[in-house]
This record gives structure tokens, C-alpha cells and sequence, in this order.
């Protein structure tokens, strides 16, 4: 998998936001326009960065290996565990946001506070399995 591949779910997630950047711009009238474009800017972003962690939780609970730097991998439970955490909080993320613009501030907050303790596990699970990551590449022999 190559770097196109695996960061192409960061610019289909900033690319979908700036397809609704219309509908965005009219929900903010009171902004003036360099300031609703830099919320439409940072919501973008946002959202190449929530697509982008969907891939990584389901590259970690689907193909059950989750990349860690200077080539090497966490696998197994670990990874499982930390990337069904990654797509629950991801998630959550998505409907804490989209409750707090519909003014449900309490459900907003409620699945916001869900969404980072499970963003929290999910690192806590990453930090404690990196020291044992396997290295990637080596030869079976």
C-alpha cells in the first residue's frame, strides 16, 4: 500500500466537506465570509481527519495490525481492541457534532464526553502495546 492509498481517505474526507461548503456557508449567515471560511477550512480538515482515523480503525479492527513509526506494527487483540476504539470514537464524534448544531447541547456533550473517553482508551491501548510491536518485513525463516 503505497502513500497515496493509505492518506486518500484524508482528502475524500476534506473533499466531501468542501462539496457541502454551500450548505455549510448558509448555516453560519452571521459570520462574515473570511470568518465562515475558515469554519468551513477547520470542519474540513475535521473531517479528512475523521475519515482518516475510520481507515486506521478498521485496518485495526478488521485486519487486526495497527502501524506504529520506524516500521514496526501492534497486532492481535491489541490492535482489535484500540481500533474498535478508534471507530467508536470516531463515530460518536460525527453525531456529537451534527447533535450540537441541531441546538441538543446535552446529547452533544453526552456522546462528545463518550467520544473522547474512547479516544483516550484507544491511545492508552496504543501507548501500553508499542513497546512490544512486532517489526514489519522480516524474514520467516
Amino acid at each position: 500500500m503505497g502513500p497515496w492509498t493509505y492518506y486518500s481517505p484524508f482528502a475524500v474526507g476534506v473533499l466531501l466537506v468542501l462539496a457541502l461548503s454551500g450548505t455549510l456557508r448558509a448555516s453560519v449567515p452571521h459570520l462574515s465570509d473570511a470568518a465562515a471560511y475558515s469554519y468551513i477550512a477547520a470542519i474540513a480538515l475535521g473531517g479528512g481527519i475523521v475519515a482518516q482515523l475510520l481507515m486506521l480503525g478498521i485496518q485495526g479492527a478488521r485486519a487486526q495490525v495497527l502501524p506504529v513509526p520506524v516500521g514496526r506494527s501492534i497486532r492481535g487483540r491489541p490492535a482489535v481492541t484500540a481500533g474498535y476504539l478508534i471507530l467508536n470514537s470516531a463515530l460518536l464524534s460525527i453525531v456529537a457534532f451534527l447533535l450540537g448544531n441541531e441546538s441538543l447541547t446535552t446529547a452533544s456533550w453526552v456522546l462528545a464526553i463518550l467520544a473522547a473517553g474512547s479516544a483516550l482508551g484507544a491511545v492508552l491501548i496504543y501507548i501500553w502495546s508499542w513497546p512490544v510491536a512486532a517489526p514489519d518485513f522480516r524474514d520467516e525463516s
